[in-house]
């Protein structure tokens, strides 16, 4: 599991209260943001590799808030950096207890892409990284091999790729990554993990001299931690297609990752505000070899 959802797993057993009747859950407490301090339940995990859904909870960091909990049920986008809201209530109590309030606050959200650092993208990446519960154990039912009691809230080991892949196409060669892609009118799209804390959609470009990322997203790299202003690397001048030069700011990714494989030290330019996110070949050239699959659409790197 990769570096930062370990940081974040602290389990942390809390009793939920449901109006008269106790239930328990396990809770992974997994940060703070504004108001609320959240958790995940990890056993709440369904779905696939590409959509997970996972109950969470939000409880009030001070006694005086009208809200003292919300119970949400979060389903997340594995794929793209964009989650929803499916259900949500509103507790007078805290974990989740007592009745619920009626407030003016939307119970479901519609499909939006999250931002770096935010609530919603700590679950988002939460959900989609852990593994998932392994259906048909029984509370108390030791699952084979694995050393882990079912029904106590402990997350099952990780489902096997070759257990959860895809139906059978043509293989890649052996010791190569293949990374699914998807189209974008005459351009292909791969999602890139920066510096292990979020996960962002490129355009693979080999035209592009380096990783291009627009100013607002780097902006909100810079809010959240991802990046620091010793990353930044001064300006540096780029000849277009056209011929005509232009000035941009460059920064240093400190790793950039690509299904399984990671490159260290990557230049990145910060583009305008509606440039797309390019995969250039700042990260491309420093592979030993990359194609595009176009029969199984996939982006085989070596």
């Amino acid at each position: 599991m990769r570096a930062r959802a370990t940081a974040l797993c602290a389990v942390v057993a809390l009793a939920v209260a449901a109006g008269a009747h106790a239930a328990s859950a396990q809770w992974v407490d997994l940060g703070e943001d504004g108001s609320f301090r959240y958790a995940a339940d990890p056993a709440s995990l369904r779905g696939d590799r590409t959509r997970r859904t996972v109950t969470t909870l939000f409880n009030a960091r001070t006694p005086g808030q009208r809200v003292q909990s919300m119970r949400v049920v979060l389903e997340a986008d594995c794929v793209e950096p964009r989650a929803r809201t499916v259900s949500r209530t509103l507790h007078a109590l805290p974990m989740g207890a007592g009745n619920e309030l009626s407030l003016p606050i939307a119970a479901s959200t519609a499909w939006d892409y999250t931002r770096p650092g935010s609530a919603t993208e700590v679950l988002r990446r939460y959900a989609c990284e852990m593994p998932l519960p392994v259906a048909g154990t029984g509370a108390g039912s030791a699952t084979a091999g694995q050393g882990t009691t079912a029904g106590q809230g402990t997350a099952a080991a990780p489902v096997p790729a070759a257990a959860a892949a895809a139906p059978a196409r043509a293989s890649a060669p052996a010791g190569s990554v293949s990374v699914p892609v998807q189209r974008q009118g005459g351009t292909f799209t791969v999602p890139a993990e920066v510096n292990g804390q979020v996960t962002l959609r490129f355009v693979v470009d080999s035209g592009a001299a380096d990783v291009s990322i627009p100013s607002d997203v780097v902006a909100g790299l810079l809010a959240s931690g991802a990046l620091s202003r010793s990353d930044f690397l001064g300006r540096r001048d780029y000849v277009l297609a056209d011929g005509s030069r232009v000035s941009a700011e460059t920064f240093r990714i400190r790793s950039l990752r690509v299904g399984g494989r990671v490159v260290e030290d990557v230049t990145a330019t910060v583009g305008s505000l509606s440039s797309p996110f390019l995969l250039g070949q700042s990260f491309l050239r420093r592979l030993k070899s990359w194609s595009i699959d176009n029969a199984n659409e996939t982006l085989v790197l070596d």
